[in-house]
């Protein structure tokens, strides 16, 4: 074998298949966007309240039971929350994380529902409606009665 044959043969040995550290990262984020946009978030709103509120990493982790390593790696906004540790993070900083919304307001979003809670008229309904993308068939056994209170 060669000097240079031997050189090669080195240089494929320290030289791995395996991809680089930098497009692993990039095809990690890339995999992850959705859930790293929401944790970038949560951590903006934990970093903002702990400045308003001049509290420490350290007393954050001391309040959440948990080191204060792990709480930089949550203010990071890199690190997959569960809900449960969001519900924590709630708890211990008195601030809502993240909302859900309820069934039935997802119900009204859906159907764009305008909830009433008097008895109008069939023209009060429409004007009411008029300026929405919701349909209305005042035929509607719900619309008969002008007087009915719609919910």
């Amino acid at each position: 074998m060669s000097n240079s044959e031997t050189i090669k043969e080195k240089l494929k040995a320290k030289v791995s298949n395996r991809k680089p550290k930098w497009l692993e990262d990039v095809i990690f984020a890339k995999e992850n966007e959705a859930w790293l946009d929401k944790s970038a978030q949560i951590a903006i709103k934990i970093l903002r309240h702990l400045r308003l509120n001049k509290i420490s990493q350290v007393e954050l982790a001391n309040r959440l039971g948990v080191s204060a390593q792990y709480v930089n790696k949550i203010v990071k906004g890199r690190e997959n929350l569960s809900l449960e540790t969001i519900c924590k993070l709630e708890n211990a900083l008195n601030i809502s994380l993240v909302k859900i919304v309820s069934y039935e307001s997802s119900l009204e979003e859906s159907f764009n529902v305008i909830p009433i809670r008097k008895p109008v008229s069939r023209n009060k309904a429409k004007s009411l409606y008029s300026g929405s993308d919701a349909y209305v068939n005042y035929s509607h056994s719900m619309f008969s009665n002008c007087e009915e209170m719609i919910a």
